[in-house]
C-alpha cells in the first residue's frame, strides 16, 4: 500500500478518539448483559498500542503545523511564475513528505496488531473503521505527491505549455484530495459514532 505525502493525514479528532478507546480497553472485561469485551491482557496490549500510535500522530501533528501553508505557498507561486519558489517548496514538501511516511506506516502498523488481538467485535471494527479512514486520507495525499513531484521535476521548465500542464494537473489533483479527504471523514465519523453508542450500552 501507497502510504507517500501523509504529514498532514491525522487531525486532533482521531487522536482523542483513539485514546478514549485506548482508555477503555482496559475497563473490564464484561459489559453490561455479560457481553464479552476480550481477554484482559490483550486490551491491555492494545491501549499500549493505541497510546504508541498517538505519540506517532502527534509527530504528524508537528509536521502539519510547521507545513500546512506551503500548498496554498506552492499554488502562490505556480500562478506567478516563480519557477525558483515553486522548487523550493517542492523540495521542502518532499522532505515533510518522507517524515510523514514512518509516522504513517508505524500507525497503520499499530492499528492491524491492536485488531488481531483478543478484543470485542466492536472495539475491532472501530479500529478497522479508523484504519480505513486513515487510509483514504493517504489516497488523497497521493494527489498532493503527484504535485510536489511534479513541481520537483518540471519545475525549471518556462515552456508555457509545461507551465499550462502543471497548473491543471495541480488543479486536478487537488480535487482528488478533497474527494478522498471527504471520504476519509466520512468513514472517521462511522467510527466515532459506532463507539459512541459502544459506550452507551455499557453505561
Amino acid at each position: 500500500m501507497n502510504r507517500n505525502l501523509v504529514f498532514m493525514l491525522i487531525c486532533a479528532v482521531l487522536i482523542a478518539a483513539l485514546f478514549a478507546a485506548g482508555c477503555s480497553f482496559g475497563s473490564r472485561s464484561t459489559g453490561p448483559g455479560g457481553e464479552d469485551l476480550g481477554s484482559e491482557a490483550d486490551r491491555q496490549k492494545a491501549a499500549q498500542l493505541i497510546e504508541d500510535a498517538n505519540e506517532n500522530i502527534k509527530g504528524i501533528k508537528t509536521l502539519y503545523r510547521n507545513n500546512n501553508q506551503k500548498v496554498d505557498q506552492l499554488e502562490a507561486a505556480l500562478k506567478a511564475g516563480d519557477l525558483k519558489k515553486v522548487k523550493e517548496l517542492a523540495d521542502e514538501l518532499s522532505l515533510a513528505i518522507n517524515d510523514g511516511y514512518l509516522f504513517a506506516d508505524s500507525i497503520i502498523d499499530k492499528l492491524e496488531k491492536a485488531q488481531a488481538l483478543d478484543l470485542n467485535p466492536t472495539w475491532k471494527r472501530y479500529l478497522s473503521l479508523k484504519q480505513e479512514s486513515i487510509e483514504l486520507e493517504i489516497r488523497a495525499f497521493d494527489y498532493r505527491r503527484n504535485s510536489a513531484v511534479l513541481f520537483r521535476d518540471k519545475a525549471g521548465s518556462e515552456d508555457p505549455a509545461t507551465l499550462r500542464l502543471a497548473r491543471d494537473t495541480f488543479k486536478k489533483n487537488e480535487e482528488g484530495f478533497k474527494k478522498y479527504m471527504a471520504d476519509a471523514e466520512k468513514v472517521s465519523k462511522e467510527a466515532d459514532e459506532l463507539r459512541k453508542a459502544s459506550m452507551n450500552k455499557r453505561r
